[in-house]
């Protein structure tokens, strides 16, 4: 089990087999030492996933707003709005696969 702390009961059975005072502060060290590298790891891999959806939503609009200025001129703000183009980003395949990997980092 996962503590409050992100140690598990494993790793804390270790650090309670020291048979000294300077193997025990060690022990914590490395645990703390190995846990941070860990969540470190954990965050910088979720701020990535989270940046290739901004990413990709971008491009996304920028593409969109190309065609709609060409197809609408001034007015294709208001043709974006009225077709809802951001629904159609929620049916693209490439973005549910980046919201899919983002869960992973952020739930998994």
């Amino acid at each position: 089990m996962e503590n409050w702390n992100g140690i598990t009961d494993e790793q804390l059975n270790e650090v309670a087999q020291s048979k000294s005072e300077k193997e025990f502060i060690e022990s914590i060290q490395s645990l703390e030492d190995v846990t941070w590298k860990m969540r470190s790891c954990a965050e910088t891999q979720r701020i990535k996933a989270g940046n290739d959806i901004m990413n990709f939503v971008t491009e996304y609009y920028q593409e969109e707003e190309k065609e709609y200025k060409e197809r609408y001129g001034h007015d294709y703000i208001e043709a974006m709005r009225q077709d809802e183009t951001w629904v159609w980003l929620a049916e693209n395949k490439e973005f549910q696969k980046l919201l899919k990997n983002y869960f992973e980092h952020v739930i998994g």
